[in-house]
């Protein structure tokens, strides 16, 4: 899950299970902030979800990583499983700097 923690999100998917990842690619269709409908294929042993209108992109992998991509283009890696309150910010108040949160994971 996602957790709000002093400004903070920290992910923490301890609690998903890989039966509930997708098996085949399948396209994921969304309102971003900006209020545009945007299609996005999401892959075999992946899952995805909105938190304040920013897409979330969790992936089955031997490690744990969270990277934030932002709309300029620049990919932050955050340290541990939280993202830091400036970028949380960001996320909350649906600036649209935010464009995706991409969540690896040793999911069971």
């Amino acid at each position: 899950g996602v957790q709000v923690n002093n400004g903070e999100l920290h992910i923490d998917p301890v609690i998903l299970d890989s039966h509930e990842l997708l098996d085949k690619t399948e396209k994921l269709n969304f309102i971003n902030v900006k209020g545009e409908r945007v299609s996005r294929m999401i892959h075999p042993d992946e899952m995805a979800f909105t938190y304040c209108g920013t897409l979330f992109t969790y992936a089955k992998s031997n490690k744990s990583s969270v990277n934030v991509a932002m709309e300029s283009g620049e990919v932050l890696e955050m340290e541990g499983m939280v993202i830091n309150v400036g970028i949380s910010k960001e996320i909350f108040s649906r600036s649209g700097a935010v464009r995706e949160v991409h969540v690896e994971y040793p999911i069971r």
